[in-house]
């Protein structure tokens, strides 16, 4: 088998243990063409989470959901897309969107501290 670093993989049915180079160079990490929420937003360089997203016929419902209870900086377009431009907005909304999917509450795995 070889060291405690190396993995097994099958490759066209056969199993092949591979240690982390190899590894690598089979399988090349793609690259993500956004940093996500996490690392930071702002009016600027707005995020967009696809997990937020919602079906485009209710994208009108969640912008005026959001009105109603005084939140900006969080908007879907018409395609359903949620864009986040403010920290505080993304955790004002999670406690609104929770009852809106009457789930009672929802966590934001990605927020900090001051995220609420």
């Amino acid at each position: 088998m070889g060291s405690a670093k190396q993995k097994l993989f099958y490759i066209d049915g056969k199993p092949v243990w591979l240690n982390e180079e190899e590894q690598a160079a089979m399988f090349p990490r793609a690259q993500s063409r956004s940093p996500g929420c996490a690392a930071g937003y702002g009016e600027g360089k707005p995020g967009s989470s696809l997990s937020m997203g919602c079906h485009p016929a209710q994208a009108g419902l969640m912008n005026d959901a959001m009105k109603a209870h005084g939140i900006s900086g969080i908007e879907w377009d018409k395609r359903g897309k949620c864009t986040i431009t403010s920290r505080r907005a993304r955790a004002r909304a999670m406690p609104v969107l929770g009852r809106m999917l009457k789930l009672g509450s929802l966590h934001d795995e990605d927020g900090g501290y001051g995220d609420g």
